[in-house]
């Protein structure tokens, strides 16, 4: 048990973080495509501060950030070199689950055969998405290896948390 929730407990918080983040994904992504702003295969574009950059508050936004949370919980779960069948299975069921189509699925199955770098996801993060971000990394890991750990302090380093926020974050998701 970490800090009072099992690691199953745990585990269903980050497949519901994911269910969110793919949930956000795919109806930002059918939204832009009726309104023919975006396609799903564009992806999220130049980082935030790129001349491309969506305007806050736009499907655009949306869509990134959402595709930006899926994609730092699948890296943060690659953080200890491998993405586990289980890990693999638990996150493709919820995706199941949640009825995503099948573009969707591809997009999560595309991020699960090639995780993001931790630069990467850093490249394209709103500093209004450091919280989110750094929750949903620490729902999909078990955080009990020192790469995991290393992991989430680099995140939280480049996302500038406070050891405070970092301990509260950690509480809330019943983090040791």
């Amino acid at each position: 048990m970490l800090g009072g929730l099992s690691t199953g407990a745990k585990a269903q918080i980050g497949m519901g973080l994911l269910g969110v983040a793919m949930a956000a994904y795919e109806h930002y992504t059918k939204q832009n495509a009726a309104n023919s702003t975006v396609t799903p295969s564009s992806g999220p574009g130049p980082g935030p501060s790129g001349a491309n950059a969506p305007e806050r508050g736009t499907p655009n936004v949306a869509t990134a950030d959402a595709m930006l949370l899926a994609q730092a919980m699948v890296a943060a779960a690659a953080a200890d070199g491998v993405i586990d069948e289980t890990e693999r299975a638990q996150m493709l069921k919820r995706a199941d689950d949640a009825g995503f189509d099948a573009e969707t699925r591809r997009f999560l199955e595309k991020e699960l055969d090639e995780p993001k770098s931790l630069a990467a996801i850093l490249r394209t993060a709103r500093p209004e998405l450091a919280v989110d971000l750094y929750a949903a990394s620490c729902a999909a890991i078990t955080l009990d290896t020192d790469s995991e750990k290393i992991y989430l302090e680099n995140l939280a380093r480049h996302l500038n948390l406070s050891t405070e926020k970092r301990a509260e974050i950690h509480q809330q998701l019943g983090i040791a």
